[in-house]
């Protein structure tokens, strides 16, 4: 995961950020109730990326330009993690309009926990989530309200977690692939090279 070192807001030795995305801008603060900063993504972070090391990282918000945030463990062992709080949609829906701008990678060295705490029990998470070591994992899954997580652009980890209980409790989740990322991503997004098709069989 070659991500280090690129964020701006990039924190050694531990700390926690707060990201709220608010179209090409991001407020941001150190602690739940620290004083926030708002500033452009393309100011604040020039080279598209937000990354924290040995920390968590919490996001949610509405986006509409090309952006990656990252929870990155380079050494130690605690840190590394991501919580979504709350919606996270493009300005545009890319399903709507496939030239929408709005592009975001979510990246955690650990697992990625929607832990959300918002009055409504339907969320939506548009982005590709990758957690190197981890999953993605529902937080309370078989005692929160049931509800549904809809995700637009990707979900992958190393472990699979179920998100409800099947019946009264939790969040059932319906992903749908974004088909930009067949061949864009976000910047520095993990990812691999193209393919070349070799042969063809029919």
């Amino acid at each position: 995961m070659n991500i280090s070192g690129r964020g701006l807001l990039r924190q050694e030795g531990g700390g926690d950020l707060y990201l709220t995305l608010k179209d090409d801008s991001v407020s941001w603060k150190r602690s739940k109730t620290g004083p926030v900063t708002t500033q452009l993504i393309s100011a604040l972070a020039p080279n598209g990326v937000i990354a924290i090391d040995k920390g968590t990282l919490y996001v949610q918000g509405e986006l509409s330009t090309r952006l990656t945030v990252a929870s990155l463990r380079t050494s130690g062992s605690t840190g590394g993690t991501v919580v979504i709080k709350d919606n996270i949609t493009y300005k545009t829906d890319p399903r709507v309009d496939p030239l929408a701008h709005g592009m975001l990678g979510v990246v955690g060295y650990g697992s990625i926990n929607i832990d959300t705490t918002a009055a409504h029990n339907n969320f939506t998470v548009q982005a590709s989530m990758y957690s190197q070591t981890d999953g993605i994992q529902v937080v309370n899954y078989n005692t929160r309200p049931r509800g549904n997580l809809y995700v637009l652009g990707g979900w992958i980890g190393t472990k699979i977690y179920a998100t409800s209980n099947g019946t009264t409790a939790g969040l059932p989740v319906n992903v749908t692939y974004d088909e930009r990322f067949r061949v864009d991503a976000p910047p520095y997004f993990p990812g691999t090279n193209g393919y070349e098709i070799l042969a063809w069989y029919e």
